[in-house]
Formats: structure tokens, C-alpha cells, sequence
């Protein structure tokens, strides 16, 4: 009997050893792989949510451009976001306008800040039109800061925070993996 009650209490002090060490809100709760090793991989986006409304947004909404399709022209368009073990990366911006589809590429970095932040500069001159023409007069690259919610080798959620109308508005990213 003392020998199963020495077992609970080392079973119970474990299991709330471990649910205390995700430094992710959401988890998870304990992990093999180390954080850049979970990053590092090619992720899409799945859903945006505007956290102050609960609303899905399309990308075209969080990208400021309105609907997806208001245009009537079948205008598409998907992020993927690929992440290198050695802290590049690049956006990969795949455009369907019409059944004409294209992709621009643009590289960037990435870092951890502090425990749960996650960096991304990305050099958006390389961002063009459909002639593959620079738009981009900047030659600053754009940085951008996300709160990281949840990584699993599986899913990434992210919390970003933009200046809307002069509101902050935050917004939950969910990522997974590119097929």
C-alpha cells in the first residue's frame, strides 16, 4: 500500500513537472524536438482569426485588400512560409488570378525572441506583379513580430497584432505543414 501511494505522488508531481514546462500557451505541454527543430519545415496557412470578433478572415482581408474574390476576376492567393534550420527562410506568395497561376518568392530571416517570440524579416522587394515587375518601391526589408501560441512538429499558431484605423486588432494564424 506505501509503495502505491509513493508511486501516485511521484506520477502526480511528474505530471505537473511537465505541464509546466510549455513555454507556449498552447502547448505543447513537452516536446523532443527543440523549438527550431519543430519550426523548420514549409507551413501554410489554415485559418485566420480576428481574436476581438472571433471572425475567420481570408488572407486578401488580413493583407488589407478586402474579400478574396470581390473582384469577380477568381483572384486567389496562398502564403507558405518556409523555415531553414539555419535562420532564413522564404514567403512564397502562390497567385491565381483567372487559371493563370504564378509564384514570387521572397527571402528573409527568422529568431526567437525571448521565449515565445517568434522574428521574421522579409525582403519584400522582390515582390512583383503578375509581369513580374517590382511594386515594392521600399528597399527596407519588413520586419514582423509574432507571439507564438502553439509549435508542434504538426501545427503552428501564431498571434500577430496590427494598426487598423488606428486600433490595434490581433489576429490568430494557424499553420500546417505544406503538402
Amino acid at each position: 500500500m506505501k509503495r502505491v501511494i509513493t508511486l501516485s505522488t511521484l506520477f502526480i508531481l511528474v505530471a505537473f513537472t511537465f505541464n509546466s514546462c510549455s513555454k507556449f500557451e498552447e502547448g505543447p505541454g513537452i516536446s523532443l524536438k527543440s523549438k527550431k527543430a519543430r519550426l523548420t519545415n514549409t507551413w501554410t496557412i489554415e485559418t485566420i482569426t480576428d481574436k476581438q470578433t472571433g471572425d475567420e478572415i481570408s488572407i486578401m482581408e488580413l493583407l488589407g485588400g478586402g474579400e478574396s474574390d470581390s473582384s469577380g476576376l477568381g483572384f486567389e492567393i496562398e502564403l507558405k512560409f518556409d523555415f531553414v534550420k539555419d535562420g532564413t527562410m522564404e514567403m512564397i506568395a502562390g497567385v491565381n488570378i483567372m487559371g493563370f497561376s504564378y509564384e514570387v518568392k521572397s527571402p528573409g530571416t527568422w529568431e526567437f525572441v525571448g521565449d515565445t517570440g517568434l522574428e521574421l524579416i522579409i525582403d519584400s522587394s522582390e515582390l512583383g506583379d503578375i509581369n513580374g515587375e517590382s511594386t515594392n518601391d521600399s528597399t527596407e526589408p519588413e520586419t514582423m513580430e509574432y507571439n507564438i501560441l502553439r509549435l508542434a512538429s504538426n501545427e503552428l499558431w501564431l498571434e500577430y497584432t496590427e494598426e487598423v484605423d488606428g486600433a490595434d486588432v490581433e489576429y490568430e494564424i494557424h499553420l500546417i505543414p505544406a503538402e
